[in-house]
């Protein structure tokens, strides 16, 4: 499997279908005399800063932690959850038990919902 060209950046699907974000990085565990395996997927902005560049991940978790609903936090996946990866990555975990959907949740609670027609 190619890393970089079929986890990275593909839709997390959890158990029930539903959409939870995308896999936005990869923690790999290097071992003696073994080959190195993958041990969590990350999702957050400060996984993202840190991929554009390394300098911007502190001023993304400050952020998170001044603004941001994950107080600055990285979502990370056992890869022991992914089922399966193909265009989207499947994990066994429910999205509504995980900090996955926090801001989804909050713009429906504050802003949404006060907008005429939408329930």
């Amino acid at each position: 499997m190619d890393l970089v060209r079929d986890v990275l950046d593909s839709q997390l699907i959890d158990e029930n279908m539903r959409p939870m974000g995308m896999v936005d990085g990869l923690t790999i565990e290097l071992r003696d005399n073994a080959p190195p395996r993958i041990v969590f997927i990350e999702c957050g902005f400060p996984v993202l800063a840190r991929r554009i560049s390394p300098k911007f991940e502190p001023i993304v978790r400050w952020l998170g932690r001044r603004f941001g609903l994950r107080r600055g936090r990285v979502m990370r996946i056992a890869w022991s959850k992914v089922k399966f990866v193909n265009i989207d990555t499947k994990v066994i975990i429910d999205a509504e038990r995980t900090p996955a959907l926090r801001w989804e949740q909050a713009l429906c609670e504050h802003i949404i919902r006060h907008i005429p027609g939408s329930q």
